[in-house]
C-alpha cells in the first residue's frame, strides 16, 4: 500500500502519523506494522502477536516470564488493559537494518511512550525491541 493510502487510512481510524515515509525507503512498511499494532488498542482490542517480533526477542520475553502470566504486562502498550487508546507515531527514521520509531500514546487518560526499534527481514517488519524509560525488553533491563 503507498504510504499516502496508509496515511488516509491511519488518519479515518482517528490515529495519526508524525512522520511520513520518505521516497526511496521503505518506511512505509514500518508504519504499516505500528499501525496494525495500534490500531488493534483503539479499537479496544489486541494485536496478532504471531510473527510481530524478531526470534531474539522472542526468546528474551520468554526468559523473563513468570510462567503462565507471562510478563504480567503487555510491553507495547505498557498496559493490562486499554481504553480510550489513542496513538501517534513522533518519530520515524531509518537506521542500519530498520527503523527506530517513537510511539506516544493515551490510554486510560495516562500519556505513554515507547520506543519501537524495527528490523527489516526478506522484505518484512519484525519488532526487533521495545525500549521504555530507557529499559530495553531485550536486555531484559
Amino acid at each position: 500500500m503507498r504510504s499516502v493510502e496508509m496515511l488516509v487510512l491511519v488518519l479515518l481510524s482517528g490515529c495519526s502519523f508524525a512522520a511520513a515515509a520518505q521516497p526511496g525507503s521503505d518506511l512505509a512498511g514500518a508504519q504499516a506494522l505500528i499501525g496494525r499494532i495500534y490500531t488493534a488498542y483503539v479499537h479496544d482490542d489486541v494485536p496478532d502477536l504471531d510473527g510481530l517480533y524478531t526470534p531474539k526477542l522472542r526468546r528474551s520475553i520468554r526468559r523473563q516470564s513468570d510462567g503462565d502470566l507471562g510478563l504480567g504486562y503487555d510491553p507495547l502498550c505498557s498496559c493490562q488493559d486499554t481504553g480510550d487508546f489513542t496513538y501517534r507515531i513522533a518519530s520515524l527514521v531509518e537506521r542500519k537494518g530498520g527503523a527506530a520509531a517513537q510511539v506516544d500514546f493515551d490510554n486510560f487518560g495516562e500519556h505513554h511512550s515507547v520506543t519501537l526499534l524495527l528490523v527489516r527481514r526478506g522484505g518484512r517488519w519484525f519488532v526487533g525491541d521495545i525500549i521504555e524509560d530507557g529499559a530495553s525488553l531485550l536486555k531484559g533491563e
